[in-house]
């Protein structure tokens, strides 16, 4: 009987020392210029794409980040450049022209998230992922004025996906 019990505390040492690896292995971490980024809420992957709480790591990059609650909407906005991503949605305008994105916004935790790549690089500054380490390095550039203007419709699709993404901001 006592080997039994010795057998089932061994085994339950052994799941909770692999879990915690496996956990800690799971944590991913934010550089900025070599300086690590703390987080409330900590980043996450999703679809390949790292998604990061936006107000840390874009107000230490030089942007203000501001949510309009009724329009589900953050602006990201430093000197240059200017993100607005509506929660949910995969289409972002910046600078005034509508991109792509692969993983929309989301709120978790009264926090919004916002894939860390798409944004940094839009606002000019350099991104690397580490794979060895889980880590994302962040490196400020110096950015020169964005040129921005009205829209470019060209197609049918990009009018349609311009109309439905002003009707999200005006009604």
């Amino acid at each position: 009987m006592k080997k039994i019990y010795k057998i089932i505390l061994l085994s339950l040492i052994l799941i909770l020392i692999f879990t915690v690896t496996a956990f800690a292995q799971d944590t991913i971490k934010v550089y900025v210029d070599n300086e690590i980024v703390d987080f409330d809420v900590p980043p996450f992957i999703e679809q390949g794409r790292t998604l990061i709480p936006l107000r840390g790591v874009f107000e230490k990059l030089g942007a203000k980040v501001d949510w309009n609650k009724n329009l589900l909407e953050v602006v990201i906005k430093d000197e240059n450049n200017e993100i607005e991503m509506i929660l949910g949605k995969n289409k972002v305008m910046v600078n005034g022209i509508i991109k792509d994105i692969d993983v929309p916004t989301r709120m978790i935790n009264s926090r919004t998230f916002a894939p860390l790549r798409f944004v940094a690089e839009n606002l000019g500054h350099t991104v690397r992922w580490d794979q060895a380490t889980n880590s994302v390095y962040i490196t400020k550039n110096k950015t020169f004025p964005a040129e921005k203007g009205i829209s470019v419709v060209g197609t049918r699709e990009n009018l349609i996906a311009l109309l439905e993404y002003n009707s999200k901001l005006y009604n």
